[in-house]
């Protein structure tokens, strides 16, 4: 009895702590699908919104006090600059643009090909090399806290997933360059 006690927890135990990879992979298959209400499941709104406006408003106040120095004209500009970001915020951040950015075939513009040689009408054109996938690291960070990192060629991307019930949701979306 205590063996089949132990291996139910176990059981239990590995499920509780593959849940946050599953839903980063069900998000990712969404967003490759370009299944955009599915995706919309695993992703709370308004903390990711509040997550993108925290680090607009910071950036609009770095630019501002880089231009134009300290001041009460550089504070009136950081705040005009955090009211725009917000603004763009709220339009730009739906389960579309964050699909976009989390699918691994994102639609690209088709490129022209070269025109054949004109004795050679049968012969295939090389394609161009395609881009590296983006490196993607996956980790908790505390017990109710799970990142996929993405490294695309030096611009960071964190999805932070939290633990909502027994659900994980993206609750913030951190960019960085190196």
């Amino acid at each position: 009895m205590k063996i089949l006690f132990a291996l139910l927890m176990a059981l239990v135990g590995g499920a509780l702590f593959a849940q946050p990879y599953y839903t980063a992979y069900q998000m990712r298959a969404a967003a490759d699908r370009r299944d955009h209400e599915a995706l919309a499941t695993y992703i709370d709104f308004p903390a990711v919104r509040a997550s993108l406006k925290r680090q607009g408003t910071e950036f609009a106040q770095r630019q501002v006090a880089k231009k134009v120095g300290e001041g009460p004209l550089s504070e009136l500009g950081g705040l005009l600059g955090s009211v725009l970001s917000d603004r763009m915020i709220d339009a730009a951040v739906t389960p579309e643009s964050l699909g976009r950015l989390m699918a691994q075939d994102p639609a690209q513009p088709a490129a022209p090909s070269p025109p054949a040689e004109p004795g050679d009408p049968g012969r295939p054109q090389p394609r161009p090399e395609p881009d590296p996938e983006p490196e993607l690291r996956f980790g908790y960070t505390a017990w109710d806290r799970f990142e996929v990192t993405s490294d695309d060629h030096g611009q960071i991307t964190r999805m932070v997933l939290g633990r909502q019930g027994l659900a994980w949701r993206l609750i913030a979306v951190i960019l960085e360059d190196r």
